[in-house]
């Protein structure tokens, strides 16, 4: 992996991990506020349904007040209270319902199978004691408890939220209770709308991580291919200037070679020409300018070689410095 590589990775790597990081952060935080929200709501529909109930069990005790505080207990008067109850209803799966202190069914207007049933002994699908925890309430002062039973209008288990109170004169517990069903249905929805946000949270974050990253990798192939550009328009010159360099040695050279070198050895050649002609003269003072000839030509071939060595001096490479 090439150095710019590198240096790009190690910019995109600690990027992607803080959004990670921050990614969980947000999903974690969702998720509480999704269970708060969920929470209040369900206590505020628990709440509401609650006063509903209690409201209802008010009506009912009403409705039976002139039976009930007249003193009387006696099988007519017992049967008229069972049918006023019977009679009242609210909404679909709303209903009154009658037991005595031992857990016998005395009215059960959606289920009239169940009147004459002992069933203190019943249990839900979770081993809870239904009947007995409805009496215990009653005989408690009354109040609100919440268990399994079926639903009339789909004939299966559901949660119900029940309220009950006892009827110490006549030995009853009468009650009346609402599904919870549309409850779960609610919240159910709740929890897939929140699901639903928190993904589309994630989704969002996981889009803007891959955007910056991208951003960064582009940022920096940008920088990579303006630095190509600019070390090949450096190399561009540093090429160009190397020719330059090349073709002024070249002239450099020629010039000493012309100017300096070139002259000396035809003056020398001049002269030993001329040396040569003297030589050959009988005349002993021709033979004397002869030797004065060659020995200015040998200091001339001295002169030479040295400004050969001048030259090939500077013509040495600088890596043997």
């Amino acid at each position: 992996m090439k150095l710019r590589q590198k240096v790009i990775f190690l910019a995109i790597t600690p990027l992607i991990l803080a959004l990670c990081a921050i990614a969980a952060a947000v999903r974690h935080q969702s998720v509480l506020l999704a269970q708060q929200q969920r929470d209040t709501i369900q206590q505020a529909y628990l709440s509401s349904k609650e006063a509903e109930l209690k409201h209802y069990v008010v009506l009912a005790s009403h409705s039976i007040s002139h039976l009930y505080n007249s003193g009387r207990s006696d099988p007519a008067t017992l049967e008229e209270a069972k049918r006023i109850l019977s009679s009242l209803s609210y909404g679909d799966d709303g209903y009154f319902f009658l037991y005595d202190m031992q857990g016998n069914t005395l009215m059960h207007p959606r289920q009239p199978d169940l009147v004459g049933q002992n069933l203190l002994e019943l249990r839900d699908e979770l081993g809870r004691p239904t009947i007995q925890n409805l009496l215990e309430r009653a005989r408690a002062g009354g109040g609100l408890e919440r268990y399994m039973w079926i639903k009339p209008s789909t004939r299966k288990p559901v949660a119900k939220l029940g309220y009950v109170i006892a009827m110490p004169q006549w030995g009853w517990m009468m009650g009346t209770g609402i599904y919870l069903d549309d409850v779960e249905r609610a919240l159910d929805k709740i929890d897939l709308q929140q699901s639903g946000n928190i993904h589309n949270t994630m989704l969002w974050i996981a889009a803007i991580a891959i955007a910056a990253a991208v951003a960064v990798a582009s940022a920096g192939l940008a920088l990579n291919v303006s630095e190509h550009r600019v070390a090949d328009a450096k190399l561009k010159v540093l090429a160009q200037r190397v020719v330059e360099s090349q073709e002024e040695e070249r002239a450099r050279l020629s010039r000493d070679l012309h100017d300096g070198i070139s002259q000396w050895l035809v003056s020398i050649k001049l002269q030993i020409e001329a040396g040569l002609i003297r030589m050959t003269s009988a005349k002993p003072d021709q033979q004397q300018a002869a030797q004065a000839v060659f020995e200015h030509a040998a200091d001339q071939l001295s002169n030479v070689m040295g400004e050969v060595r001048r030259i090939s001096h500077n013509l040495r490479p600088a890596i043997l410095d």
